[in-house]
């Protein structure tokens, strides 16, 4: 479980919490053997900025991972209709829920990440383009990775809507990701 503590001093201020973790649970260079079901059925719509406008899109096409699962088709489809060439998405979790918000498996060695949170949003983004000279464990090319931040929805500053992230002076709060890792 990962805990962040948010006290605010001096004025009204934003907390919006996450972690940037990347993660890839097989023996393969790549990602197209995982499936990953999260607990969603719309995403936030994105200007050319990839800033939310605010609008919630169903999870249709390359997004609907509730009934399509397995990453290696959305991300071909993705390959050849998007600027990212993959994820770089928000979905929406459903609310009220309980248990995993999202369920990453690779599909050959059965180990399982689910991520618990009472948060809103879920950041998915596939690494889709990476530099050569880049130093890894493995080759650096696309979907090597995939990198799943829990948070309030973005641009909830600005658009309400969206969720609470203003943290009132004098005031603290705590925000928790648990991650729990399994072997199927």
């Amino acid at each position: 479980m990962v805990s962040f503590l948010g006290r605010q001093s001096k004025a009204d201020g934003v907390f919006n919490p996450t972690l940037h973790a990347y993660f890839n649970l097989g023996q393969s260079d790549d990602i197209l053997d995982h499936s990953l079901l999260i607990n969603s059925q719309k995403h936030l719509q994105l200007n050319a900025a990839k800033i939310p406008t605010g609008r919630l899109v169903d999870n249709q096409g390359p997004f609907d991972l509730a009934q399509h699962p397995n990453l290696k088709a959305p991300l071909a489809r993705l390959k050849k209709t998007s600027k990212e060439q993959g994820f770089d998405d928000v979905f929406v979790i459903n609310c009220p829920h309980t248990g995993p918000i999202a369920r990453l498996k690779d599909l050959n060695s059965n180990y399982e990440l689910t991520i618990t949170s009472d948060r809103n949003a879920l950041v998915v983004y596939t690494v889709n383009q990476m530099a050569s000279n880049l130093h890894l464990n493995h080759s650096a090319k696309p979907w090597s990775a995939v990198a799943l931040e829990v948070q309030t929805l973005p641009n909830s500053e600005n658009l309400t809507s969206l969720g609470n992230v203003t943290l009132l002076k004098d005031s603290y709060r705590k925000e928790s990701i648990s991650y729990q890792f399994l072997r199927g």
